[in-house]
């Protein structure tokens, strides 16, 4: 090896030393990537990425069992009032065609003389098909859950603090010199006479009655 070949090789390897120390000898910064735009959350909600309906919440499993049977409870209560109204809507008296005699949603006929008691009971029916819970089960062999120390002195305080209220305003209602506060007329108790017209063995006895007699019955009869 002669003087210039030596001469290269130092050259290259002096050119390879500068390039190290000029890349690898210096911290490199770290490249920043360019931030996403944020995602209004009405647009996330329009694009289906987010669905306030999947939020979860956490609830105490003494409510949980307080909901469950309460849904039960009303389930329970609209069958009852569905079935008797199945019932007494057959023994409604009806004018000679008339059409709502086998057509539950045709209206009466003006001649009709249990018309109005009809249309009573086919609201009461329609807002047991509407109102009742769709699947309501019975809770069998549940733990109960006694209310909480705080749960109950939060009741209880409540409960004085109501009547201390009704107190401090029948009071400033006699000191004003008004007459005595009186309830409404329609949470006065009902009397015997009142009781009987709404006793339900009375209601069912008047439905109990067989219908009137038609020209086409008695020629039929005859």
């Amino acid at each position: 090896m002669n003087f210039l070949d030596l001469l290269y090789v130092v050259a290259i390897l002096f050119m390879v030393w500068l390039a190290w120390r000029g890349t690898v000898g210096k911290k490199q910064k770290p490249l920043i990537a360019a931030p996403k735009p944020k995602a209004n959350p009405a647009q996330k909600r329009m694009m289906g990425f987010a669905n306030p309906g999947d939020d979860k919440i956490s609830v105490s499993k003494r409510d949980w069992s307080s909901l469950t049977l309460a849904l039960w409870r009303s389930r329970t209560s609209w069958e009852i009032a569905w079935r008797q109204i199945d019932e007494m809507l057959p023994r409604c008296r009806h004018a000679t065609d008339c059409p709502g005699e086998h057509d539950e949603t045709a209206p009466c006929l003006a001649a009709c003389p249990d018309r109005e008691i009809r249309m009573s009971l086919l609201v009461i029916l329609n807002a047991a098909r509407q109102f009742a819970p769709v699947e309501a089960r019975r809770l069998v062999n549940t733990t109960y859950f006694a209310p909480s120390r705080e749960l109950y002195s939060e009741v209880l305080s409540a409960w004085a603090a109501d009547q201390e209220e009704l107190e401090g305003l029948r009071l400033r209602h006699t000191a004003s010199g008004k007459p005595p506060l009186q309830p409404p007329p329609n949470e006065t108790p009902a009397g015997p006479a009142e009781r009987e017209k709404l006793n339900p063995l009375a209601l069912m006895a008047e439905f109990d009655r067989p219908p009137p007699e038609t020209e086409e019955t008695s020629e039929e009869i005859q």
